[in-house]
Protein backbone atom coordinates (compact mmCIF):
# COMPACT_ATOMS: atom_id res chain seq x y z
CA UNK A 1 0.00 0.00 0.00
CA UNK A 2 2.79 2.07 0.97
CA UNK A 3 4.32 2.07 -2.60
CA UNK A 4 1.07 2.87 -4.17
CA UNK A 5 0.55 6.11 -1.39
CA UNK A 6 3.99 7.24 -2.95
CA UNK A 7 3.35 6.26 -6.43
CA UNK A 8 -0.29 8.44 -6.31
CA UNK A 9 1.72 11.30 -4.35
CA UNK A 10 4.57 12.14 -6.76
CA UNK A 11 2.52 10.36 -10.00
CA UNK A 12 0.01 13.81 -9.10
CA UNK A 13 2.82 16.07 -8.16
CA UNK A 14 3.68 15.65 -11.78
CA UNK A 15 0.91 16.01 -13.45
CA UNK A 16 0.12 19.16 -11.08
CA UNK A 17 3.58 20.30 -12.12
CA UNK A 18 2.47 20.11 -15.75
CA UNK A 19 -0.88 21.31 -15.66
CA UNK A 20 0.01 24.35 -13.66
CA UNK A 21 3.90 24.54 -14.66
CA UNK A 22 3.72 28.56 -13.63
CA UNK A 23 2.46 28.35 -9.73
CA UNK A 24 5.19 26.28 -8.46
CA UNK A 25 7.67 26.92 -11.35
CA UNK A 26 7.70 30.87 -8.87
CA UNK A 27 8.77 28.95 -5.69
CA UNK A 28 11.88 26.80 -8.11
CA UNK A 29 12.35 30.55 -8.96
CA UNK A 30 12.74 32.16 -5.50
CA UNK A 31 14.27 29.10 -3.46
CA UNK A 32 17.16 29.34 -6.77
CA UNK A 33 17.37 32.67 -6.78
CA UNK A 34 17.73 33.07 -2.97
CA UNK A 35 15.57 36.65 -3.39
CA UNK A 36 13.00 36.07 -0.40
CA UNK A 37 15.86 34.96 1.94
CA UNK A 38 16.39 37.58 5.06
CA UNK A 39 18.74 40.05 3.90
CA UNK A 40 20.99 39.93 5.97
CA UNK A 41 21.78 36.46 5.36
CA UNK A 42 25.33 35.01 4.57
CA UNK A 43 24.38 32.44 2.39
CA UNK A 44 23.19 34.51 -0.24
CA UNK A 45 26.25 33.96 -2.48
CA UNK A 46 24.54 30.45 -2.90
CA UNK A 47 22.03 31.70 -5.24
CA UNK A 48 21.44 30.95 -9.04
CA UNK A 49 20.03 33.51 -10.91
CA UNK A 50 19.85 32.08 -14.56
CA UNK A 51 16.36 31.90 -15.56
CA UNK A 52 17.42 28.78 -17.64
CA UNK A 53 18.80 27.15 -14.96
CA UNK A 54 15.35 27.48 -12.98
CA UNK A 55 13.59 25.78 -15.77
CA UNK A 56 16.21 22.82 -15.97
CA UNK A 57 15.70 22.38 -12.53
CA UNK A 58 12.39 22.45 -12.34
CA UNK A 59 11.79 20.24 -15.35
CA UNK A 60 14.59 17.50 -13.49
CA UNK A 61 12.04 18.33 -10.74
CA UNK A 62 8.73 16.87 -12.90
CA UNK A 63 10.90 14.27 -14.02
CA UNK A 64 11.78 13.05 -11.16
CA UNK A 65 8.43 13.19 -9.91
CA UNK A 66 6.67 11.13 -12.85
CA UNK A 67 9.55 8.59 -12.89
CA UNK A 68 9.55 7.86 -9.68
CA UNK A 69 5.24 7.66 -10.04
CA UNK A 70 5.56 5.36 -13.22
CA UNK A 71 8.13 3.27 -11.30
CA UNK A 72 6.13 3.06 -7.70
CA UNK A 73 2.73 2.30 -9.75
CA UNK A 74 4.20 -0.35 -12.05
CA UNK A 75 6.15 -1.76 -9.68
CA UNK A 76 3.01 -2.07 -7.07
CA UNK A 77 1.07 -3.71 -9.81
CA UNK A 78 4.16 -6.07 -10.82
CA UNK A 79 4.20 -6.74 -7.21
CA UNK A 80 0.18 -7.09 -6.90
CA UNK A 81 0.14 -10.16 -10.28
CA UNK A 82 2.91 -12.15 -8.12
CA UNK A 83 1.47 -11.76 -4.87
CA UNK A 84 0.59 -16.17 -5.25
CA UNK A 85 3.72 -16.94 -6.79
CA UNK A 86 6.81 -18.19 -4.83
CA UNK A 87 8.51 -16.08 -2.77
CA UNK A 88 11.58 -16.20 -5.18
CA UNK A 89 9.40 -14.89 -8.09
CA UNK A 90 7.26 -12.06 -5.28
CA UNK A 91 11.03 -10.95 -4.16
CA UNK A 92 12.20 -10.54 -7.90
CA UNK A 93 8.77 -8.73 -8.62
CA UNK A 94 9.60 -5.99 -6.08
CA UNK A 95 12.55 -4.47 -7.97
CA UNK A 96 10.77 -1.79 -10.27
CA UNK A 97 9.13 -0.31 -6.35
CA UNK A 98 12.18 -0.39 -4.81
CA UNK A 99 13.59 1.90 -8.01
CA UNK A 100 10.75 3.83 -7.38
CA UNK A 101 10.71 4.46 -3.85
CA UNK A 102 14.69 5.02 -3.79
CA UNK A 103 14.24 7.79 -6.73
CA UNK A 104 11.36 8.96 -4.75
CA UNK A 105 13.45 9.22 -1.32
CA UNK A 106 16.44 10.95 -3.25
CA UNK A 107 14.27 13.96 -4.59
CA UNK A 108 12.88 14.67 -1.11
CA UNK A 109 15.48 13.92 1.10
CA UNK A 110 18.54 15.08 -1.13
CA UNK A 111 16.58 17.57 -3.85
CA UNK A 112 13.90 19.05 -1.55
CA UNK A 113 15.54 18.59 1.91
CA UNK A 114 19.52 19.34 1.41
CA UNK A 115 19.86 21.49 -1.71
CA UNK A 116 16.88 23.28 -0.94
CA UNK A 117 16.40 23.54 2.06
CA UNK A 118 19.92 23.50 3.40
CA UNK A 119 21.91 25.26 0.54
CA UNK A 120 19.45 27.56 -0.70
CA UNK A 121 18.41 28.36 2.68
CA UNK A 122 14.46 27.61 1.61
CA UNK A 123 14.31 27.52 5.37
CA UNK A 124 15.40 31.39 5.45
CA UNK A 125 12.81 32.38 3.43
CA UNK A 126 9.94 35.26 4.46
CA UNK A 127 7.03 32.93 4.00
CA UNK A 128 9.08 29.53 4.83
CA UNK A 129 8.87 27.15 2.58
CA UNK A 130 6.35 27.81 0.15
CA UNK A 131 3.48 27.83 2.37
CA UNK A 132 3.95 23.92 2.58
CA UNK A 133 3.15 23.16 6.10
CA UNK A 134 4.85 19.79 5.69
CA UNK A 135 8.13 20.31 5.16
CA UNK A 136 8.04 23.63 7.78
CA UNK A 137 8.84 21.09 10.78
CA UNK A 138 12.17 19.84 9.20
CA UNK A 139 13.71 23.14 9.47
CA UNK A 140 16.27 23.36 12.55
Amino acid sequence: MGVVAIGVLTGLACLNNLMDYNSNFALVQHVLSMDTTFPEGTLRWRAITSPTVHHAAYWLIIATEGLAGVLCLAGAYKMLLARKAGTDIFNQSKNLALWGLGIALALYLIGFMVIGAEWFAMCSRRGGMGGNPHFESSCA
